[in-house]
């Protein structure tokens, strides 16, 4: 399986990248960390500096439990968008905001999505059009329940000029 596009994501900011351990040494102020802090790492498990071991996946879970969305494309057989992060539930709109920001560019309704929650353990494969579908239903949810908000708020300020 060969390695495609790699990104980062948090909240709106999407950060295209090759390597993600490689990124995270090169800006660690991006995760509120030092290079220091990432040198201990490596040093408290006997690794050299940059090698992708025991200190690289401390590192990552560090950074996911921060919000951030450790993302890969492969690419070839079995061809799917892997999305770590540390807990479903709180990353979930952050997750939807990803897949929104990449559909039709980077990410196509035929895609599977593997999404991998390291502290919950959540695990799901599902198509990005049926995640989608998922999305636009809370959003229709959403849309209709702002829709009953403002005309209550129609029928107060009727009530308040009779």
């Amino acid at each position: 399986m060969a390695q495609g596009k790699g990104y980062w994501a948090k909240g709106t900011k999407i950060i295209p990248i090759s390597i993600h351990i490689q990124y995270i040494m090169d800006h660690p102020e991006d995760f509120l960390l030092s290079k220091e802090k990432i040198k201990e790492v490596y040093k408290k498990h006997k690794e050299k500096y940059g090698i992708e071991g025991k200190a690289r996946e401390e590192i990552i879970k560090s950074v996911l439990s921060q919000g951030w969305l450790r993302v890969r494309h492969y690419t070839g057989r079995g061809d799917y968008w892997s999305i770590q992060f540390d807990n479903y539930k709180r990353r979930k709109t952050t997750i939807k905001s990803f897949i929104n920001k990449m559909f039709m560019d980077e990410i196509s309704q035929y895609d599977d999505l593997v999404l991998m929650g390291m502290d919950d353990n959540y695990k799901e494969k599902i198509s990005a059009d049926d995640f989608l579908k998922e999305n636009k239903e809370i959003k229709e949810y959403e849309m209709i329940i702002e829709e009953q908000h403002n005309n209550f708020l129609d029928v107060l300020d009727e009530l308040s000029w009779q």
